[in-house]
């Protein structure tokens, strides 16, 4: 009964994810967020100036905003701090225009988890825009709570009394250092799978879903760390001086893929006793060699129209 249960969620989860094109569209969020990532910059590192007028506090915010970058990305970081220190916004349009290009990824990104919940977008592009420049404006407290949660899990870390080994200390200065990210990642997913679809999912549904989004997102920042120092990438070699841009495009898109999937696991989770797939060859074919039940087929549901990969 439990293999029936999983083998169905598998094929079920698989169609969805297949229709949806959620590669593509993590690929097309990946162009999306190159574009938008310096002008969010600036819009941030201009609110702290109004909020914060200490240049050290600012500073330190940013650091924040900085150091959420995988650990061997020194000439990403240095290129972003590069943008916040010689950027300032000077006019109105200055700021509009900034405020357009900046929302340019979350608004495709909050428009395709409305997609995968709804299955057709039911927000227009405005109004995602707009929930958009919301998020901006939430970016500077939600980097104070960093700053906040990562101060406490290093005043934890340093009051353990027993002596640790050289391995567990260094777990527990990883379990300290991605604590406060996971927390965040956990809060800004809850929020966007809880109020951005049309298609209202059960609460239950979103803490387990946006909990193992956020835990994936945090463990793809030290996967993708490792894999920096591992010496099985080498972006200077192949991309020459543009090998620190290839570097961020592949973390981005990962980034992007990670959150699609996790709301696509958010949406079916919640429709999963409605949910009805064809027949998929490759992936049926594999169920069989593995031995697992194949669920009854619907054969007569056609795959819907696939939607455009901007709304």
């Amino acid at each position: 009964m439990h293999r029936d249960i999983v083998t169905r969620f598998i094929r079920c989860y698989y169609y969805h994810m297949m229709r949806n094109e959620l590669f593509l569209r993590s690929a097309a969020l990946t162009y999306y967020a190159i574009f938008s990532l310096s002008p969010l910059l600036i819009l941030i590192s201009t609110g702290l100036g109004v909020v914060l007028r200490d240049p050290t506090k600012q500073q330190a915010v940013m650091n924040a905003v900085i150091n959420l970058m995988p650990e061997g990305t020194e000439a990403i970081t240095n290129l972003l701090q590069e943008v916040i220190s010689t950027s300032a916004v000077t006019s109105a349009v200055a700021l509009l225009t900034l405020l357009w290009s900046a929302t340019g990824f979350l608004r495709g990104l909050l428009a395709t988890i409305d997609l995968v919940h709804s299955r057709a977008y039911t927000h227009s592009s405005f109004l995602m825009r707009g929930v958009g420049v919301l998020i901006i404006l939430l970016a500077v407290p939600a980097l104070f709570l960093l700053l906040v949660l990562s101060g406490l899990s290093a005043q934890i870390l340093q009051a353990v009394p027993w002596p640790l080994s050289a391995c567990f200390a260094q777990l527990l200065r990883i379990l300290a250092s991605g604590f406060p990210v996971f927390i965040l990642a956990y809060l800004t997913f809850f929020l966007m799978m809880r109020y951005i679809p049309g298609r209202r999912t059960p609460t239950r549904t979103i803490l387990i879903s946006t909990g193992i989004t956020a835990a994936a997102w945090t463990l793809l920042g030290y996967g993708f760390s490792w894999y920096l120092h591992s010496g099985f990438s080498n972006f200077n070699v192949i991309y020459g001086s543009i090998g620190a841009v290839m570097a961020l495009m592949l973390y981005l898109y990962l980034s992007s893929l990670v959150i699609l999937l996790g709301a696509q696991l958010n949406a079916t989770l919640s429709w999963f006793k409605d949910c009805r797939a064809p027949h998929m060859a490759g992936l049926d074919d594999l169920l069989k060699l593995l031995r697992l039940p194949i669920p009854a087929l619907d054969d007569a549901q056609e795959p819907p129209s696939k939607p455009t990969i901007a709304p």
